[in-house]
């Protein structure tokens, strides 16, 4: 017997668990945990740093996160020094990640965030 649990989170983002024991007592012997998939855009900017915010709290701290830089064409610099460095491990948490920014209040964001 193969249990199957789908679990609507918000944003239309479904966690699927497979859950298929081999003996009849005891825990399950083998379970499966679908990753979560999820993105947008940072939530603020200042002292060098950008914060995304996540629709849906990851269960720990090891997910994945990218970032890419968001500006106009309008922008005197065209993106030339505007950039993002690294994640801030030591402000990143299961509900959001912070980026290091090339500059005091810029680029914004757009994020896509894969963890469990």
């Amino acid at each position: 017997m193969v249990l199957l649990s789908i679990t609507p989170l918000l944003d239309g983002v479904l966690r699927l668990d497979i859950i298929a024991p081999f003996h009849t007592s005891g825990p399950p012997l083998l379970q499966f945990h679908l990753a979560i998939e999820q993105w947008g855009s940072s939530a603020s900017l200042s002292g060098y740093v950008a914060v995304c915010i996540f629709p849906i709290s990851f269960t720990t701290t090891d997910y994945t996160a990218v970032a890419t830089g968001v500006m106009s064409a309008a922008d005197a610099t065209f993106g030339k020094e505007n950039y993002v460095n690294n994640i801030l491990w030591d402000f990143t948490s299961e509900s959001q990640v912070a980026f290091r920014l090339s500059h005091l209040d810029r680029p914004t964001l757009r994020y896509i965030a894969i963890g469990f």
